[in-house]
């Protein structure tokens, strides 16, 4: 009896034994799978950084791949409490969930959900934050700026009658988008050259961003985008700022450099100066004629518009999906334009993102949509390089959203939530490496 029962137990820890082998099996093939998956979401992620400036239906592909693959990752419970544990990202989501709940109070005739159609692309910056390596958030920008190198490259070509696109003449050479949004790319470029020229510490590679740097802010005054303009000479002052210690040198190099660029810049460029003395014109009309006709008179009676709704719901506002009806209701009934201007506010909303939002969802919405920019501003990062890219998007973006709704179209959305992607995931890939370093160190 005594020998079977040691067979027996033989026999049950091999049955065990054998068990615990399938098992480390299919934990490791998982983990292999998962590590598989993750992979090839970061590739996807490459991809991705070169399609932002270049190609819609680039960018919409490598939406519905990160989607996909950040879903097979798997680790979902870990994401949504890391997601969860960003500010930025909950007060965004609870903005655009409060934006659509203003719906409910909508009129029967507007368009319900026109203003939630491009929020998906927002969607990347979850997938960047949780799951963009640490090995390859490095190559991220670089080919970002290679891909506007190829974008440059073929607006100097449309400039210069080498070559025609289905997009851009010479007279506004913009390749693959509206002269807007390619103002505020170059914007974005131009910042992002001028760091790398100071950073970078081969020879070589400072003289190839310097060049570069002249060109991106040339094709910058070269195209009719006076948002990107001004965002760019806002970007190099907040980037003078933070890394010139002496405030008093950093205000007079500011102005030396600017002043030089911008002088240059007038004598060569025929349409910066065009777009000047039209800007002059624009707000001399607007401020002493009462004329809002022009793209800056526009803007102008937005914000006479958005005071007249916010007296009338301060705190919830007009709905999202009326601002549009709104405010041509508003302007003719209270005749803020004149007879001959109503055709100008066919087709146009208020040209500034802040703006909607307050006479949309009211005091509500605009809370909200200032704490995002706040804890956006709060993201700690060391890596110099990220954190002088995080200092130009959010210069870039604070004011380009003064002049329209760039966080609602396809190339700017993509190129907001490409950029806070990285951010956040640089943060957490930082926060990672100090809290290793700290267990490793208690031992």
């Amino acid at each position: 009896m005594q020998e079977i029962q040691i067979s027996k137990n033989d026999f049950l820890q091999k049955f065990i034994g054998f068990f615990n082998f399938k098992v480390r099996n299919e934990q490791a093939r998982a983990k292999l799978k998962e590590n598989k998956y993750t992979k090839y979401l970061n590739y996807v992620f490459l991809f991705y950084a070169f399609c932002v400036p270049i190609a819609r239906s680039g960018i919409s592909l490598c939406l519905f791949l990160i989607i996909i693959l950040w879903l097979l990752e798997g680790n979902l419970k870990v994401k949504f409490s890391l997601l969860l544990s960003k500010k930025v990202l909950v007060y965004a989501i609870l903005l655009t969930l409060y934006l659509l709940i203003s719906v409910l109070w909508a009129d029967k005739t507007s368009d319900k959900f026109f203003d939630f159609r491009r929020l998906y692309y927002h969607l990347t910056i979850f997938a960047l934050y949780t799951s963009l390596q640490k090995k390859y958030i490095k190559y991220l920008i670089p080919i970002f700026i290679f891909s506007m190198l190829i974008s440059e490259v073929l607006s100097y070509g449309i400039f210069f009658r080498l070559w025609t696109l289905h997009h851009g003449t010479p007279s506004d050479p913009t390749p693959f988008m509206n002269h807007l949004v390619y103002s505020v790319f170059l914007a974005v470029t131009a910042s992002l050259l001028l760091s790398q020229m100071v950073l970078s510490k081969n020879l070589k590679l400072k003289i190839f961003y310097f060049l570069f740097f002249l060109t991106a802010s040339t094709n910058l005054f070269l195209t009719g985008g006076r948002t990107g303009q001004v965002a760019y000479i806002v970007s190099i002052f907040m980037l003078l700022m933070f890394h010139i210690k002496n405030k008093l040198k950093a205000i007079l190099v500011i102005f030396v450099l600017l002043g030089c660029m911008l002088f240059v810049q007038y004598q060569i460029s025929n349409t910066f100066r065009t777009r000047v003395a039209e800007a002059r014109s624009n707000l001399s009309e607007a401020l002493y004629h009462q004329d809002y006709s022009s793209s800056w008179g526009l803007r102008l009676s937005a914000w006479i518009v958005t005071g007249k709704i916010l007296e009338k719901n301060p705190i919830f506002g007009t709905s999202i999906s009326d601002i549009r009806q709104d405010y041509k209701h508003i302007v003719l009934k209270d005749k803020i334009l004149k007879n001959g201007q109503f055709n100008a506010i066919m087709g146009n909303g208020f040209h500034d993102e802040y703006l909607e939002v307050l006479a949309g969802g009211g005091l509500i919405a605009g809370i909200l949509f200032m704490l995002i920019f706040y804890n956006f501003c709060k993201i700690r990062i060391r890596n110099e390089e990220i954190f002088n890219a995080k200092i130009i998007i959010l210069s870039v973006f604070i004011f380009s959203l003064t002049t329209d709704i760039f966080l609602r179209w396809q190339f700017s959305a993509t190129l907001f939530a490409f950029f806070l992607g990285i951010f956040l995931a640089q943060e957490r890939i930082e926060k990672s490496v100090k809290n290793k370093n700290k267990s490793s160190s208690a031992f």
